[in-house]
């Protein structure tokens, strides 16, 4: 398994920081060091939570249009990600219940791994 390249979508909520720690952790516990580590926000406005850059790696935060979970799986594949880390505070709401989260519809389409990190 590779991990050079890493694609991280973040938004303001669930807070992306628990999972960059993770990550950060994982890859510090593996002796790896990736090439990028992409951090991408689909939407209009950076998380606030970084205030457009991310500390923990720093990476500045890219906006991107398109629908979510489609434009993470282009990225994926156009990119050539190794894998996709992802916070996740699981399925809210009735539509989640009957389609999954963004995080479970990426993981059953994706074509690398999907480290989820459950938020708090």
């Amino acid at each position: 398994m590779r991990l050079e390249n890493i694609l991280v979508p973040v938004a303001d909520s669930p807070s992306p920081r628990l999972t960059l720690n993770v990550l950060s952790d994982l890859l510090a516990c593996l002796g790896v060091s990736p090439s990028t580590v992409r951090l991408i926000h689909i939407g209009d406005d950076p998380p606030e939570v970084f205030g457009g850059s991310a500390p923990e790696t720093g990476a500045t935060v890219e906006l991107i249009d398109g629908p979510v979970v489609e434009t993470i799986l282009r990225l994926t594949r156009e990119q050539g990600m190794d894998m996709i880390v992802m916070p996740t505070a699981g399925q809210q709401g009735f539509l989640d219940a009957l389609r999954g989260s963004t995080t479970e519809r990426v993981l059953r389409q994706a074509s690398c791994p999907v480290l989820a990190v459950r938020a708090f």
